[in-house]
């Protein structure tokens, strides 16, 4: 039986690009208002990152959710609906003094800042986004493809269910996000599956698009290893002359190579703001979706048709993103349930 899957990347939160695609992908609206496929035997498939930086992030969980409960569309957890899970999830119930998984920093609450801004206009659909976010599975596997926010990395996953921190469809057990705190063996296994593996930069540092300063940056994991000389060719995000000339970190080659590995079988993920309208392969088993549609770039899609376990065909589409916004208001404030 012949199968397609529309994968599409980082939507963050830009309702309009997501509805603007699943329209040039043939989907329409059915009478109650959901993106219905153009044909059967069709879904789509999300690799996360579904909030901020936009400033339509209950719209696009509507638009998600909706798609999934009618079985059109699957879903994958991404680096920041982990994030807005952890900001919003106690692990201390002092009501005076309320302490959360992920810190209320600057740092943290301006990463957060436009999710924040209509939960304090929503409280009620707010919170039931946030547990919506937080049952997403954290990988999938169907008819011999990967779909995964980041990286795959079975180690981690092998360990999650070991630790008895996941449901049978790889999402987070709701009474066990209180042990997702920074340190913790469930919080790095979880950390690497959504938010990929990080090199040091051997004392050089830098600002990111946010501001932050950084000394480790992510891993291009999924790099052509025939063109890899260089510590600036399996590194991400670092301006030009912070890392020229210097060697890999022993150990590097032989870890991409193992996150390479993926039994022939192709991996879909996001998260890594790749450039221009349509994505690159750069090698056969892995391709980044993510061509950020939140920094002026685009919300792309691959379509891909299967016949039981075999692809044979991948086609890419994409819309450009519009011009980016400013949070519609500087508070930045959580409401606390009580």
């Amino acid at each position: 039986m012949i199968k397609k899957y529309d994968v599409i990347g980082d939507i963050h939160a830009n309702a309009h690009e997501l509805k603007m695609l699943l329209k040039k992908l043939g989907y329409t609206k059915n009478e109650l208002g959901i993106f219905t496929p153009c044909e059967l035997n069709r879904k789509a498939v999300f690799t996360g990152d579904f909030v901020d930086r936009g400033h339509e992030n209950f719209e696009v969980i509507d638009i998600v959710k909706g798609m999934i409960n009618a079985g059109y569309a699957h879903a994958v957890m991404g680096n920041h609906d982990l994030n807005a899970g952890l900001y919003h999830t106690r692990y201390n119930h002092d009501d005076h003094y309320p302490q959360y998984l992920r810190p209320h920093t600057q740092k943290n609450a301006k990463q957060h800042a436009t999710f924040i801004d209509e939960l304090n206009r929503n409280n009620d659909v707010g919170l039931s986004n946030i547990e919506w976010l937080k049952s997403l599975p954290l990988w999938l596997e169907m008819d011999g493809i990967r779909f995964v926010h980041a990286q795959w990395h079975e180690p981690s996953m092998s360990a999650l269910h070991l630790l008895g921190l996941l449901n049978h469809d790889n999402s987070i057990k709701a009474d066990k996000w209180g042990e997702l705190i920074e340190g913790k063996p469930g919080y790095d296994a979880v950390s690497l599956i959504t938010k990929g593996t990080e090199v040091d930069l051997n004392g050089a540092t830098f600002l990111d698009a946010d501001g932050n300063r950084r000394g480790k940056t992510r891993l291009k994991w999924w790099g052509d290893m025939s063109r890899i000389s260089t510590l600036e060719q399996v590194v991400l995000d670092v301006p030009r002359g912070v890392v020229d000339g210097q060697a890999i970190p022993p150990g590097t080659i032989d870890l991409i190579r193992s996150l390479q590995n993926s039994d022939g079988k192709i991996i879909f993920f996001g998260h890594y703001w790749m450039k221009g309208p349509l994505p690159t392969i750069e090698t056969r088993n892995a391709i980044c979706i993510d061509q950020s549609v939140a920094h002026d770039g685009y919300l792309a899609a691959a379509t891909v048709s299967t016949n039981g376990d075999k692809i044979f065909n991948v086609d890419f589409t994409s819309v450009k993103s519009r011009p980016n916004f400013k949070p519609m208001s500087k508070n930045t404030h959580i409401l606390v349930p009580a």
